[in-house]
């Protein structure tokens, strides 16, 4: 808090009316009359320039900002920036800010007052769509790269997630526990060993976004609350529409991205012993396990 400078009275005093008229500009300044709790009094902030440096879809993106009385007084807004810091040591004519870059591949990031939330300079950027290699592997007939490219346009809430899980690591040593020939792999949850791994929260389920189960789609399972997709995915491996979003009461499964290579190593997955030769819709945990070994996002 900013202590109030010491008044110095003229010799003899002044009478009650003027200590009163002097200490009200005082009490009126303590009581907010100009500017918000906790933020120093002064000119606002102007922002003439915002550059923005992003490399990679959910990764950090550097955001430079040039105007004047920047020291603490500007941020990022979240519609496309999410986890954002300040490069200590800028002054007030340049600030420093990183954000993950999420929702839109070709966008802006706007840089707001924090006090009023107003936008005062934006920049623009451009990333690839998200891809992610997926190495998979039993130590035999199941032995190659998975990659599928993902759509944060229209799912942005599953990709991140989905990258949240990739980049963490979370997905080396899991596998494929789910079979079914005609229908789909599933993984994502299980240790070779039969251990349920522990996850991040539920998050919200998106369908009816224009995406589809068709074949070598990627989506996300679930359990039987909409809300409830965590780690678990799987790869349709024929067309599944029954899939998609129906009604409120029948909303679906969250299509978030698809195979874009690899579709010769998803077959492999089908056919590993013992599932191959069953009918189609029959499940099935394969006998050696099919264990995911790295992802990592490569675009």
């Amino acid at each position: 808090m900013t202590r109030s400078p010491s008044m110095k009275f003229p010799r003899g005093g002044l009478r009650p009316a003027g200590l009163l008229a002097l200490a009200m500009p005082l009490l009126l300044s303590a009581c907010g009359g100009g500017g918000s709790a906790g933020t120093p009094l002064g000119d606002p902030p102007t922002v003439s320039s915002v550059t923005v440096t992003a490399t990679q879809y959910g990764q950090t993106a550097q955001v430079a900002v040039t105007g004047t009385n920047l020291n603490g007084t500007v941020t990022l807004a979240p519609r496309t920036c999410r986890n954002v810091s300040r490069l200590a040591g800028t002054d007030s004519q340049h600030a420093t800010l990183y954000c993950t870059i999420t929702g839109a591949l070709n966008s802006t990031v706007d840089v707001v007052n924090v006090n009023s939330g107003a936008v005062l300079g934006s920049g623009t950027y451009t990333v690839a769509a998200p891809e992610v290699t997926m190495a998979v592997s039993n130590g035999g007939s199941v032995n190659g790269n998975l990659v599928f490219s993902l759509d944060p346009t229209r799912a942005p809430i599953t990709v991140d997630n989905f990258l949240d899980y990739v980049n963490s690591g979370f997905y080396a040593g899991t596998i494929f526990h789910r079979v079914v020939p005609g229908f789909v792999i599933q993984a994502g949850g299980y240790t070779s060993d039969g251990a349920l791994k522990t996850t991040n929260a539920p998050i919200a389920l998106e369908t009816n976004v224009g995406l589809h189960n068709t074949q070598w789609t990627l989506a996300m399972a679930r359990g039987g609350a909409a809300a409830s997709a965590t780690s678990q995915f799987y790869v349709n491996v024929v067309d599944n529409l029954g899939l998609d979003w129906q009604s409120s009461a029948a909303p679906g499964y969250a299509v978030f991205g698809s195979l874009s290579a690899g579709t010769a190593v998803a077959q492999a997955i089908v056919v590993a012993p013992p599932c191959g030769g069953l009918a189609n819709g029959s499940e099935c945990k394969p006998t050696t396990p099919i264990v995911i070994t790295g992802a990592v996002q490569t675009k």
